[in-house]
């Protein structure tokens, strides 16, 4: 339904609530001046929102019954609820600017935000869960991975991501569009290697023309957001939302309990808050995967541990202590914490290294140059030559700069260090040999003496 609509529906309703409470003469009603309003006006009564609220997604299910508002599992809903309440405000209130587009006063074009964290923070759930909340007014949504555009030629990502923007434009519904790890579209726009310039224009054009279309979102989320180029930088400037790592000890206590507390497993009364506390600083900061992880390893200890006992299992304070361990040999096996260079990274750093292997060589050239010269003018055994032969070198020295010289040096260390081994290893030759010639004289000698 549009804003529009809306407005038009919420009025009827207050006319109403008026008309009942004896608050308008139902004989001069000609003479009533509506004062329309956000339904988040401070002054509307929470109960009277609520209702409309209501009323508008009763409305929407009774025009467009046989249509599909729920694709979620009653677990999805329960871990989607949760992440909402412990999500940034800033993104629970999209909710609510969707219900009404003047909550944010004086806010326009606000058609897109991106969910900016740590993998695991909960970006992904929570895009999700604002989109359950909107299927329950008659929104439609698309969950889309970045991965699912990316195409093996130039331009082809750009040109499959405007087809679904247009698709969505076609439809013209209610509609939140979420795109997982979007930052793989954006980052790299200035390489030659990827079409990510492209794809970033098609992105950026579609959502200026949604600017006044209160019946689009996009949220997308994403990993990295310092790699984006700055023209994408300054797009999303206002636009993005931070998903913190969590630290909250308390918090990390019960989302633990309640990942542990299931229809098959139960902990013992002998885990106290003061136990958990101490173990679980042993991942902080943390995310939600991180528990969730965590809980797995905990369980399959339980387990284990207690394979011959009915469910329930009772897991103790000793499965919560071999759950942990287990979860940080894996994490230090796999480098859990250490990223590796991404392609193009690798590729920007190939290109660094040429660069300073030609320093390099124009250095060494011009170093061979000098000892050339020097070379024929010592030749020449007379003072002017020996002038001209300074001069000419102090002259080609100041054609290098500081940072090609360090460059050589770096470049000739390795040099040096070899020829100063091989001088060093020959020495030690010579004076083993001297030795040994020494020993076989003597040798010689007490033979003739004795013979």
């Amino acid at each position: 339904m549009s804003y529009t609509r809306h407005t038009i529906f919420a009025s009827i309703l207050f006319f109403q609530i008026a008309l009942s409470n004896n608050l308008i003469d139902s004989n001069n009603i000609h003479h009533v001046h509506f004062d329309i309003k956000s339904l988040y006006a401070a002054e509307i009564p929470e109960e009277i929102r609520k209702k409309i609220i209501d009323e508008i997604a009763q409305q929407q299910r009774n025009s467009n019954p046989s249509k599909k508002t729920e694709s979620f599992t009653e677990k999805d809903i329960e871990e989607m609820e949760f992440v909402f309440e412990s999500s940034p405000e800033e993104a629970q209130c999209i909710v609510n600017y969707l219900h009404d587009p003047n909550y944010f006063p004086s806010v326009e074009g606000y058609r897109a935000a991106f969910f900016v964290g740590e993998p695991g923070t909960g970006k992904s759930i929570m895009a999700k869960a604002i989109a359950h909340k909107m299927m329950q007014v008659g929104w439609e949504y698309n969950f889309l991975s970045s991965t699912s555009f990316l195409k093996e030629y130039r331009n082809q990502t750009a040109i499959h991501l405007k087809k679904e923007l247009e698709k969505i434009e076609a439809s013209n519904k209610p509609t939140i569009l979420i795109i997982d790890e979007i930052h793989r579209l954006l980052e790299n726009t200035e390489s030659k290697h990827h079409d990510t310039d492209e794809t970033a224009t098609a992105l950026w054009t579609f959502l200026d023309r949604q600017k006044n279309n209160n019946n689009f979102f996009l949220i997308g989320t994403m990993n990295r957001v310092h790699k984006l180029p700055k023209p994408v930088k300054s797009r999303i400037l206002s636009d993005f939302i931070e998903f913190p790592l969590m630290t909250d000890p308390i918090r990390k206590n019960n989302i633990l309990r309640r990942n542990l507390s299931t229809k098959n497993s139960q902990m013992s009364i002998e885990i106290t808050e003061s136990f958990l506390i101490k173990e679980l600083e042993k991942i902080n900061p943390y995310s939600g995967r991180d528990l969730e992880k965590l809980s797995k390893e905990i369980l399959v200890q339980s387990k284990l541990s207690n394979k011959n006992q009915p469910y329930p299992i009772i897991i103790t304070q000793n499965n919560i202590s071999q759950g942990m361990n287990n979860y940080l040999r894996k994490k230090a096996r796999i480098k859990y914490d250490i990223e590796e260079e991404t392609d193009e990274e690798r590729q920007n750093r190939y290109h660094k290294d040429n660069l300073e292997m030609h320093e390099r060589h124009f250095v060494q050239q011009q170093k061979i140059n000098i000892a050339i010269h020097d070379h024929q003018n010592n030749a020449n055994q007379n003072v002017c030559s020996h002038h001209l032969n300074l001069q000419s070198r102090a002259y080609i020295d100041s054609l290098i700069s500081d940072e090609q010289n360090q460059l050589y040096k770096s470049m000739m260390a390795n040099t040096e260090a070899r020829k100063a081994q091989d001088a060093a290893d020959k020495k030690a030759a010579e004076k083993e040999k001297a030795k040994r010639d020494a020993e076989n004289s003597l040798t010689n000698q007490l033979k003739k003496l004795f013979s």
